[in-house]
């Protein structure tokens, strides 16, 4: 191979390497572009759809063992998958499985007791792959619905 050859394999490769970063970019901006539109159809701020996590504080009156019990009574009812347990800290983790708005999404559960009979319990939804760039709203609607199925299965 010659010298002279050398410099235009440079350019060409070095071009097409900066058309793969534009297009790239395009389709990063396109998702956003959609997620936008998405969340506006439905009457909610852009963050709605592109949050990565969502996070909920919910207070029981009900004793720590009860409320530990209540957990996985929730999880089973919303057929997510538990993946650890340690009661001990308080901690539960889950998985939820893929869905049309979602690659699946990673349950934390933190159960602790403020009196004999008050406890806490803090539940949050992430993305299961960091790349994810626009979750649709789907982490608050899990937290969402966690909380709602405790609520009902309380009473």
């Amino acid at each position: 191979m010659s010298f002279a050859l050398f410099g235009p394999i440079v350019f060409i490769t070095l071009l097409i390497l900066i058309l793969i970063i534009i297009l790239v970019l395009t389709i990063i901006g396109v998702m956003f572009l959609i997620a936008g539109i998405y969340a506006y159809s439905k009457g909610k701020s852009f963050s709605w759809a592109v949050g990565k996590k969502a996070s909920k504080r919910i207070e029981i009156q009900l004793n720590y063992d009860r409320t530990f019990e209540l957990i996985f009574k929730t999880l089973s009812a919303l057929a997510w998958s538990i993946t650890e347990v340690n009661k001990r800290d308080g901690i539960v983790k889950a998985d939820v499985s893929m869905s049309l708005k979602s690659w699946g999404d990673r349950i934390h559960i933190t159960c602790s007791s403020l009196s004999p009979n008050l406890s806490v319990i803090e539940v949050s939804s992430r993305s299961r792959w960091a790349s994810t760039l626009v979750d649709w709203g789907k982490n608050k609607e899990n937290v969402e619905r966690f909380g709602n199925i405790l609520s009902a299965l309380i009473i």
